[in-house]
């Protein structure tokens, strides 16, 4: 399931309806003349609607109604259909003293900044958090959202910081039978939250590992990662999403660590920053590849060094292991994967990628984008597909798969004289027949389609070659040194050795006959892999063939037993 997948379900609504709520909370972030908006029949509910004489800040914020949690503030919103019915409510906690929400702003940052020490020392503090601030606030949306014909399903409870500590403190007291168990069957999403609730799985953690904030506390016991990069997995948290911001990447401060204690290093916790980074994951491409761990880096840098800065995994708060995804912005970016599995996603603008290292996915987006290869041109055998995707093969049997790329950048060799060899670089451009610089093309590769007919059988003897099947019950018959790339129900026949055979997707049900321990079968870019997987937890045995099953789809490999699978090359990406 996906990175924000919440109790088992893939979401979306429900996270870009807890960022809805959250982006309507910091837009009063230094501003005193701010007044709330509605947004996707969002709006404020005031104290009279709720039947709740609690004080408010000037932006229709409720105070905390404990003395020590004076500073507290939550606004509670409505969700309105088009015929103005209630159909839903929203309940945000607010951060510690990031907004400029009355003349008493700076009291309210130092009372915040208590009760976040408060509970890291205190045993209970953090997980009493909201009886103590808000009992009676919440007992009347409660009582309103049942007037309404609402049940606890119908709220979101949301916030950032100090609110994300909220979050995890009324998820908390929702189980252990407080307000009447109302809020048991609520939703509960927190952002850049310093704790986490530890009496079950009500709550997604949401937050940036380069955040010096989030997953501060062990639960709400502070320990000696605290003072330092606190990245031990957690099971509601999503553990390994880094924001590519100016710090991170090195060109603001040489201080690197990403303490609590260094002020630099807070650039990871900014409200905006999550609410845009989180949405250009749900939104990209490789969002339904991601589960919870996964290694995801999100462009966050300023226009200054967004054109001369190659946004990647530098791994400085810990070793990532696995396939990485990196998401762009709708402006130009520079994108690149590493030594692994890569997924590569540009967004709008003008992209380039750099990336011909393991195997990796390339969706290059609008705009105008442009694939680096730092490799003559020699290097690598090219194709692409019937609807223009291109797929590059590298002499160390590496592959990428790149949409939506007009230019390739590679060099290529002027001349060789007695040995002596004189390269050149270039900017190729991708044509329907092949890479054009100048006065100079690189033909495609031979390449073979069977997509227009349910039956189609090709057979060749000729080396580097590739196959694209998008036809059920297509028959391909190919010799050795060849690219076999499937979409439907193929049979595939080889002949000869160090093939490669590449299941993208749902590639559909597949059988394999004559097969080798030279080829290769590479898997990417399909839901039902996760992080670090192996093939061996997508296999088992039907008589003397072996089935490789991926969600929906299947691979039958004729007369193929574990030991000759233990000698063959086998990439799950």
């Amino acid at each position: 399931m996906p990175v924000f997948d919440y109790k088992g379900e893939k979401n979306t609504q429900l996270i870009k309806d807890a960022l809805t709520i959250e982006s309507l909370n910091f837009g009063a972030a230094g501003d005193p003349n701010y007044t709330y908006r509605e947004e996707n029949g969002w709006k404020v509910l005031d104290g009279k609607t709720l039947n709740y004489g609690g004080c408010s800040n000037p932006y229709g914020a409720f105070y905390g109604e404990n003395l020590l949690q004076a500073s507290a503030e939550c606004t509670v919103m409505g969700k309105y259909d088009a015929n103005g019915k209630l159909v839903g409510i929203g309940i945000s906690f607010w951060g510690t003293g990031t907004y400029a929400s009355s003349p008493l702003h700076e009291p309210n940052s130092l009372l915040d900044g208590l009760s976040d020490i408060l509970s890291a020392v205190i045993d209970g503090y953090a997980d009493n958090y909201v009886l103590n601030a808000y009992k009676n606030l919440m007992s009347s949306v409660a009582e309103f959202a049942k007037a309404n014909g609402l049940t606890g399903k119908d709220v979101i409870i949301t916030g950032h910081s100090l609110g994300g500590l909220a979050v995890n403190s009324m998820a908390t007291l929702s189980a252990q039978g407080e307000w009447d168990n109302f809020y048991e069957d609520s939703s509960y999403v927190a952002f850049a939250s310093p704790t986490q609730n530890l009496v079950d799985d009500k709550v997604l953690n949401i937050g940036y590992e380069n955040d010096p904030v989030f997953r501060v506390l062990t639960g709400h016991s502070l320990s000696l990662d605290s003072a330092f990069n606190h990245d031990t997995p957690l099971e509601t948290c999503t553990n390994n999403i880094v924001s590519f911001n100016d710090y991170y990447a090195g060109l603001t401060n040489e201080c690197r660590f990403f303490s609590i204690a260094n002020p630099a290093a807070w650039a990871g916790h900014s409200g905006q920053g999550y609410t845009d980074g989180v949405l250009r994951i749900m939104n990209s491409e490789i969002y339904d590849f991601t589960h919870q761990n996964s290694n995801i880096i999100v462009s966050n840098l300023s226009e200054e060094y967004r054109s001369t800065t190659w946004v990647s995994d530098l791994n400085k708060s810990t070793t990532h292991v696995g396939s990485t995804f990196i998401v762009g912005t709708e402006t130009n970016d520079l994108l690149q994967g590493g030594k692994g599995n890569d997924y590569l996603c540009g967004g709008g603008g003008d992209d380039s990628f750099k990336d011909h290292s393991g195997y990796n996915v390339i969706y290059g987006g609008a705009g105008t984008n442009t694939y680096v290869t730092e490799c003559n041109i020699a290097d690598f055998t090219f194709s692409h597909d019937a609807e223009g995707t291109l797929y590059f093969k590298y002499s160390t049997g590496d592959i990428t798969r790149a949409e939506d790329i007009q230019y390739v950048n590679a060099g290529y060799t002027l001349f060789n004289l007695l040995g002596i060899h004189v390269d050149k670089n270039a900017t190729w451009e991708v044509t329907n027949y092949g890479l054009e610089c100048n006065s100079r093309s690189i033909a495609y590769a031979n390449s073979y389609y069977a997509d227009t007919q349910n039956s189609f059988t090709i057979s060749t003897i000729s080396n580097d070659s590739w196959f694209y099947s998008g036809a059920n019950d297509s028959n391909i018959s190919v010799n050795g040194n060849n690219v076999v790339s499937g979409y439907a129900d193929d049979a595939v026949h080889l002949n000869g050795s160090n093939n490669t055979l590449l299941f993208y997707g749902d590639f559909g049900h597949d059988t394999i006959y004559n097969l080798s321990v030279t080829d290769s079968l590479v898997f990417m870019a399909n839901e039902s892999i996760a992080d670090n997987d192996s093939y061996l937890n997508h296999l088992s045995f039907e008589g003397d063939n072996a089935l490789l099953t991926y969600g929906n789809s299947t691979v039958t490999l004729v007369g193929v037993n574990s030991d000759m699978l233990s000698q063959m090359h086998i990439a799950v990406a």
